[in-house]
């Protein structure tokens, strides 16, 4: 017999079985991380399942304290797959209960957050082509703003905007390379240099 939980904490993203407790538990293990809460929202309200993604709220217990994103994905991933990884992080003042003091999940989208961001510090584009790069990446990754240092797979992307990207990248600079120099040059400065090469 295999215990697999609730299924109402379950849920299947591009055909990968995921229990939201089990990053739940994760993430509380995580130093300074005081509530947490894993659910599931279509990208743009798309229900969709492609358009699925991992959004993780957290608590910590320093009210003022700040905590890095990059510090909490490398904790994930030395206990879970990576897509297991929640695609956003927002840290909430306070976790939403309901009366009987559960979190309260489908409150959770309403709530005043703050998103996590990469780690890197703000940098806006400087040359055309970083313009041009961050920009497609801003309107796949739904983003209001994108730095030259951003990496691509920390402020959201996956492996399914990773070809979205290439192809509207392709139109944009009118040049062909392959979908992998995303994974290559991970920052809009990097993936600008290298575009400009190729020009």
């Amino acid at each position: 017999v295999q215990y697999l939980g609730r299924i109402d904490h379950q849920v299947k993203i591009r055909g990968n079985r995921i229990e939201l407790q089990e990053i739940e538990h994760r993430l509380l293990d995580h130093a300074g991380i005081s509530s947490a809460a894993v659910i599931v929202q279509g990208r743009g309200g798309s229900t969709s399942e492609e358009d699925q993604e991992l959004c993780a709220y957290i608590e910590l217990e320093d009210k003022t304290g700040e905590i890095e994103i990059q510090a909490i994905k490398e904790h994930l991933l030395q206990h879970l797959p990576d897509y297991m990884l929640p695609t956003h992080f927002f840290q909430l003042e306070k976790m939403p209960h309901n009366t009987a003091g559960k979190i309260d999940r489908p409150a959770l989208k309403n709530m005043a957050t703050t998103q996590l961001s990469g780690g890197a510090e703000f940098v806006a584009p400087g040359t055309g082509s970083e313009t041009e790069v961050a920009a497609i990446w801003q309107e796949v990754l739904e983003l209001e703003k994108v730095g030259v240092h951003d990496k691509f797979f920390d402020i959201g992307g996956t492996s399914l905007h990773v070809f979205t990207v290439h192809n509207k990248l392709k139109q944009k600079f009118r040049v062909d390379f392959p979908a992998v120099a995303l994974y290559r040059f991970p920052t809009v400065q990097t993936l600008s240099i290298h575009l400009d090469t190729l020009t």
